[in-house]
Formats: C-alpha cells, sequence, structure tokens
C-alpha cells in the first residue's frame, strides 16, 4: 500500500477479496448515466514530512484513459501518520456501458499514488 494511499470505501468494502473464482473487483458498482455521485474516500499520510495531500479524481468513460465526464481535487492537511475521510461528488460519463473512477494523491507536486481501476457499470 502506498503511504499516501486514497481509497473510496464503499469501493474497497465491496471489494476486500476476489471472488471464488479469483477474479477481482468481485463487485462491480453500477451507476446511472450522467448521475451525480457521492463518494467517501479516506486518505492517508502516513510520511515523514509534510500535512499538505493534494487528491484529485476524474471519472472516465469506459477506460482510464477514455474521454474525462468529470473531475476535481482538493488539499488536505492531514497531521503525519494518521488519515482524513472526506466525500467528493463525481459525475458519471452521459454514455457508454462503463466508467473509471481514478483517484490520485500528491505531495509537493509530486504524483506519490493513483488508483485507476475502480470501474462502474452504467445500465
Amino acid at each position: 500500500m502506498s503511504p499516501v494511499a486514497v481509497a473510496d470505501v464503499a469501493y474497497w468494502n465491496a471489494n476486500r477479496m476476489s471472488n471464488a473464482t479469483g477474479e477481482w473487483p468481485a463487485v462491480i458498482e453500477s451507476a446511472n448515466r450522467g448521475t451525480r455521485l457521492s463518494r467517501q474516500l479516506v486518505v492517508f499520510n502516513d510520511t515523514f514530512t509534510g500535512t499538505a495531500v493534494d487528491v484529485s479524481w476524474e471519472m472516465h468513460q469506459g477506460t482510464a484513459d477514455g474521454p474525462t465526464a468529470d473531475q476535481g481535487s482538493m488539499r488536505l492537511t492531514i497531521p503525519l501518520g494518521q488519515r482524513q475521510t472526506v466525500t467528493i461528488g463525481v459525475t458519471t460519463p452521459a454514455t457508454g456501458s462503463t466508467a473509471v473512477l481514478v483517484l490520485q494523491s500528491s505531495k509537493d507536486g509530486r504524483v506519490i499514488f493513483r488508483d485507476d481501476g475502480q470501474l462502474f457499470r452504467l445500465p
């Protein structure tokens, strides 16, 4: 795990383990196209210096490098060795059958963590 990981709480709770056939993610959440989602994120700061953690997110159509449907960012002040929970709003793509939420953290302008595997089904 990264010392400055960003995790979507609901997604990780649903996918703690793979399914019976070893596939991960085990649960792919469905969300309607063009819907505003509220996501609770937990952000860690297990580094040795600096309390400023920049968090950014992007919602993409299809794949992690597909068209961007929505994005945002925020700066958090997290004491060393601590974590902070925040809620973000992000809109799913208006078209397509899948979406990917990309979560990223950085410190001092340097990307430390990136998760581009959070998949949503768009029925």
